[in-house]
């Protein structure tokens, strides 16, 4: 159930999706004209909608309608990364419900794994939509951890929002920070208090209730990254060509290089991970994957705020036993993992393609990047990062 900890993440981004909207349709509906101003989207969409979400994911046996529950470009600006979390729902909820646990030296072996020459034709999923917790989150150096990833095949249920190139398959991806930890749900007694003060046009009222709940400390932008890849079905194409391409498209924002790193590691682990698993499909080796809850018999009202009734989740081992000194190499490379992203360092200028046009491999390159120090405020005084001489001769 979403309460354990295992999926809590999800509740946690359901409750911020659920305040934000509640939030938006409160000012587009009794705000004064002023307040209407600051949103420039109307009462559709998740924001007229967002209360009917939980029933809509428990009741399997009914058409969810996505359209619902995502709106148009301006809404996509207000809920930011939350924009696509009903997909990631409905999604889990009505494919998979698996999350799997990673052990702390099974996540350290798959950050190790190379993918060179590692095609996506011969990564298998093992299932359309499944979880991931990473026992030590995934740092980007900005202060934001994330310690759960969604992954899911979403070529069919996309079409209808994005341009789907024949022959190309689109994965969803999410990353929930520790941070969404913060979230606070509005009860239903607050609800009912904001609504009546608004209604009263007793706005300062409403602004004080809403501070207890969107505040800057409980409201994080970061608190989910979300994004989606494209990738040819056909045969060929190689799997960090796909990140880089995805990097590229990441790094333009204010900090992108380094929350574009995150999501690559996770990328990264999951790819890694994927592979792992097929090496486990003998028989001999599947003790390392262990069952630790199945999914119950009895059927979770309807009428139960809870999303998920039922989970499966497991806890996978790491089937190699390290050495003392393999352990002492892999806490270099954590070192390395943690800091990789703080290091002063020269990005060379490149050129990229449009926004929205980074997985057309047809689309022409326009968009020039200028070199910059990345993280110039490291920069002890008078001294230059490293690879500046060979760069510049």
């Amino acid at each position: 159930m979403l309460e354990k900890q295992s999926v809590i993440r999800l509740e946690q981004a359901l409750q911020y999706w659920e305040n934000a909207c509640f939030f938006a349709e409160m000012i587009l509906r009794y705000g004064h004209e002023e307040m209407k101003r600051q949103y420039k989207f109307d009462l559709s969409g998740p924001i007229e909608n967002h209360h009917k979400l939980r029933k809509s994911l428990l009741r399997t046996s009914e058409t969810f309608v996505l359209d619902d529950y995502v709106g148009g470009t301006e809404v996509s600006k207000y809920l930011a990364d939350l924009i696509w979390l009903p997909l990631s729902l409905f999604s889990w909820t009505r494919f998979s419900r698996r999350v799997f646990q990673l052990s702390p030296d099974l996540q350290t072996l798959l950050s190790t794994i190379s993918l060179e020459r590692v095609t996506w034709d011969i990564i298998n999923f093992p299932l359309s939509s499944f979880i991931v917790t990473f026992p030590e989150p995934l740092d980007d150096g900005l202060g934001w951890q994330s310690d759960c990833a969604f992954f899911a095949d979403v070529t069919e249920l996309i079409k209808k929002h994005r341009n789907v190139e024949h022959g190309k398959k689109v994965l969803h991806f999410s990353l929930f920070s520790t941070d969404l930890g913060k979230i606070k749900p509005i009860s239903s007694n607050s609800r009912k208090k904001m609504r009546k003060a608004i209604m009263r046009k007793n706005y300062r009222k409403f602004g004080m209730l809403a501070k207890k709940y969107f505040k800057e400390e409980n409201i994080n932008t970061e608190g989910t990254r979300t994004g989606f890849i494209e990738i040819s079905q056909g045969k060929g194409e190689n799997v960090l060509e796909t990140f880089e391409r995805q990097m590229a498209t990441m790094d333009t924002a204010e900090n992108g290089h380094q929350k574009a790193s995150v999501v690559i590691q996770a990328l990264h682990q999951m790819v890694a991970f994927c592979l792992y698993l097929d090496s486990l499909k003998s028989p001999e080796r599947k003790s390392f994957i262990e069952k630790i809850e199945s999914p119950s018999k009895k059927k979770q009202a309807e009428s139960s705020k809870v999303i998920a009734d039922v989970s499966e989740i497991f806890i996978v081992e790491c089937e190699h036993s390290f050495s003392d000194k393999e352990r002492l190499i892999i806490d270099e490379i954590r070192k390395t993992r943690r800091t990789e992203n703080k290091c002063v360092h020269w990005r060379r200028g490149y050129c990229r393609r449009l926004p929205g046009k980074g997985g057309d491999p047809n689309a022409p390159k326009i968009v020039i990047v200028k070199p910059a120090l990345v993280n110039a405020k490291l920069l002890k005084p008078d001294t230059l990062p490293v690879g500046s001489k060979s760069i510049l001769t």
